[in-house]
């Protein structure tokens, strides 16, 4: 049995008035507290109608998570996971289905145009692992499309990205503040998804903020923990002074290289200081814990769904392409230079 209006009203924190009022879709109730009335409706069996007062049609959305060598599934963080949540929580909002397709390189074309207007309404494309020209993507002209974390600089895609200027600014002014000038960063040897502009992020801000990017201090290491670690151990072994902190573009990086500076001989954060990236669930998981960029990953996943309904509703609208600001968590991977 479903609730009374009054319970529901209870629900989402007004008045019974207020959410008859959006059950028979009638002004009178501001933006924000219709969309919340409205979710609550949904999650509770209630149907929506249009201003025409026929029924709101439930939106087929597909999610095409694009697979190079499966390196996602096997990071061992939960980056995938937390995205998923954010699409499956706007989905839920918007009273939207969502139902998930796999492709890589050898079949993301004929995946692609394989989706039929008839059957979905929109697609999301999970970039991260796409390191390929944008032309091979053949984005369907009759289906809304919007992709994430993928910077695609020199084509007309709409998008939604972490902020990777501004996450640099973020964490080299605090290693700076900690007396940091020789710094590195460790990035992964396949430039998909945001990788690429991360890296080229790390050396513009670099130069803005007056440091020397020493390109043997750039670091490129297999995007797998195991991998990483065999990298790094290589890496110290040939270089005689190491920078004094490390900028990682993921956690995963960051603590697969802690873990061979510890083995190495050397001290976290006392002899090098290390910054990761994402602040996904391995970040507490390490003694010290890892001081990380806190990517927002699950509000990346509602933004997205949030573009293609605005997309589905008016398919003339100009392309947009966001970005989703981050902030930094300190924990215990960092600390003053040692004079």
């Amino acid at each position: 049995m479903k609730p009374t209006i009054r319970e529901i009203a209870k629900m989402a924190g007004t008045s019974p008035s207020s959410v008859s009022l959006v059950l028979n879709n009638k002004p009178g109730v501001r933006t924000e507290m219709r969309k919340q009335i409205e979710q609550v409706l949904v999650e509770n069996g209630y149907t929506l109608k249009n201003q025409e007062g026929k029924i709101k049609e439930k939106k087929n959305i597909c999610f095409i998570y694009y697979k190079s060598t499966n390196w996602i599934a096997n990071r061992k963080d939960n980056f995938l996971p937390r995205v998923l949540e954010g699409i499956e929580r706007a989905c839920v909002k918007y009273n939207c289905s969502v139902y998930i397709l796999n492709t890589d390189f050898s079949n993301v074309s004929n995946t692609l145009s394989s989706i039929q207007a008839e059957e979905t309404d929109g697609i999301i494309f999970l970039g991260t692992e796409y390191a390929h020209s944008p032309e091979r993507i053949l984005v369907p002209k009759k289906v809304p499309f919007v992709c994430i974390d993928r910077y695609f600089e020199e084509e007309s895609i709409d998008s939604i990205n972490i902020e990777n200027v501004g996450s640099m600014y973020l964490t080299i002014r605090h290693l700076m503040e900690l007396g940091h000038q020789r710094i590195g960063y460790l990035t992964g040897n396949i430039e998909s998804g945001a990788i690429r502009h991360r890296n080229q992020s790390f050396c513009y801000v670099m130069e803005k903020l007056g440091l020397t990017v020493h390109q043997e201090h750039i670091v490129r290491l297999g995007v797998l923990q195991e991998e990483a670690e065999i990298n790094m151990e290589a890496y110290i072994k040939q270089q005689e002074d190491l920078p004094t902190a490390f900028l990682s573009c993921n956690d995963v990086i960051a603590i697969a290289a802690i873990g061979m500076f510890q083995r190495a001989g050397y001290r976290v954060p006392e002899d090098i200081s290390v910054i990761g990236f994402d602040d996904s669930g391995i970040c507490d998981m390490i003694f010290p814990g890892l001081t990380t960029v806190h990517a927002n990953l699950e509000g990346m996943g509602e933004m997205a769904v949030e573009r293609l309904l605005s997309l589905i509703e008016n398919r003339t609208q100009d392309v947009i392409k966001s970005t989703i600001g981050t902030k930094l968590i300190c924990r215990g991977t960092t600390a003053q230079v040692k004079e």
